[in-house]
């Protein structure tokens, strides 16, 4: 019935940390054996790499309370070699992620996230008298093996991409680590 209706099951919540190597293990271990992430239906974690930090200064205060992962913010190790995952993010407009998700599912995705947002800056915004409306996007989150990357970003661009009425755009980023998705990482 919930189906019909559009509406999910369960309520989702996405939380981004910044955390150094040490705290990132310590949190997967934790969502595993504390929060029974590793069960259908009970979420994911991934972890991805940070590519870079503008400044020590705000390497500070991203990582306040916890060691520091290096001395400089271009010592940082990024992982983005020793990837084994990847997160695609598919930018397209309001109420066209099932079309996105369609295109995911002719690579045999499973599943993915849906974020409702609203675009920001001139290109997104209409003036409705006077008042700057700012469009309805969604971004769909799909976690996949980084060898399967480039296979789900060509059926996305073909099916749901620019030149589609979705006018999707795609962009992915590694992830070193994922707990909860026994498609993706049990091979």
């Amino acid at each position: 019935m919930l189906d019909l209706l559009g509406v999910e099951q369960t309520e989702k919540i996405m939380l981004q940390a910044i955390v150094n190597h040490e705290t990132k293990a310590k949190l997967m271990k934790g969502f595993v054996s504390d929060m029974g992430i590793n069960m259908v239906g009970n979420g994911i974690a991934v972890s991805i790499p940070i590519d870079g930090i503008g400044d020590e200064s705000g390497m500070n205060y991203l990582l306040e309370g916890q060691e520091k992962c290096c001395n400089e913010v271009n010592e940082m190790d990024n992982g983005v070699n020793d990837a084994q995952y990847a997160l695609v993010i598919a930018i397209t407009r309001g109420g066209y992620a099932e079309m996105v998700m369609d295109a995911a599912r002719k690579v045999d995705v499973k599943g993915g996230t849906v974020v409702h947002g609203k675009g920001i800056g001139d290109d997104f915004s209409a003036k409705f008298f006077g008042i700057s409306i700012a469009s309805e996007m969604e971004l769909v989150y799909i976690v996949t093996k980084r060898k399967n990357k480039d296979e789900l970003v060509n059926a996305i661009n073909q099916y749901a991409g620019m030149k589609t009425e979705a006018n999707t755009a795609v962009l992915t980023l590694p992830v070193e680590d994922v707990v909860g998705l026994r498609s993706v990482s049990e091979e």
